[in-house]
């Protein structure tokens, strides 16, 4: 089984926890218990709608290529990002049988896709920004186009931004398993 990108967790509902308690705490302690828990909501939703919420398909585009399948998450629709977000253990990848695709595509430039080098000696925040920065401007999209006229797109950006090599690698291998042409973007 050969797995692109990186599954949702409650990595993104813990990190906005704690980012909401610790300044929401010391406000309380300082001025009001009610401006505490403003703040602390304030910053909650920021961090887990405005930010989390928008960006989880580009950070959390999970799929897998196995015997004779592939299957990915779709977090397309909203309601399918909230249950991700609350509960991401409870959202079930959507198989494709290798017999109904029809065509693979690939859009993006894989010549040019740089790993990103290791950022966390200089800081935590450069470290999770410049990831995520990476894979929004060097979007490597593999399109599956199937036989009923459907058209499903995963990414493999996430995989090129921590290990180029061994990402073309897996896509290599994906390509020679499916047993399709693939059209380059």
């Amino acid at each position: 089984m050969i797995k692109f990108g990186k599954r949702v967790n409650y990595r993104p509902l813990m990190i906005s926890l704690v980012l909401s308690l610790l300044p929401g705490f010391i406000v309380s302690m300082i001025l009001s218990r009610v401006g505490g828990l403003i703040l602390g909501i304030a910053i909650f939703l920021i961090s887990f709608i405005g930010y989390y919420f928008r960006i989880l398909p580009v950070l959390f585009n999970y799929w897998e290529v196995g015997n004779g399948y592939v299957q990915y998450i779709d977090l397309n629709s909203n309601s399918e990002r909230f249950k991700a977000l609350l509960l991401p253990f409870s959202i079930h990848a959507k198989t494709i049988d290798f017999n109904s695709i029809k065509s693979v595509t690939i859009q993006g430039n894989l010549s040019e896709s740089e790993e990103m080098p290791m950022a966390i000696p200089y800081s935590g925040y450069l470290a999770v920004i410049t990831a995520v920065l990476s894979i929004i401007h060097n979007p490597i999209d593999i399109t599956f186009t199937l036989t009923d006229g459907t058209a499903v797109t995963v990414s493999a950006a996430r995989d090129m931004v921590y290990g180029k090599d061994k990402a073309i690698e897996k896509l290599e291998e994906t390509f020679d398993q499916t047993n399709h042409k693939v059209k380059l973007i």
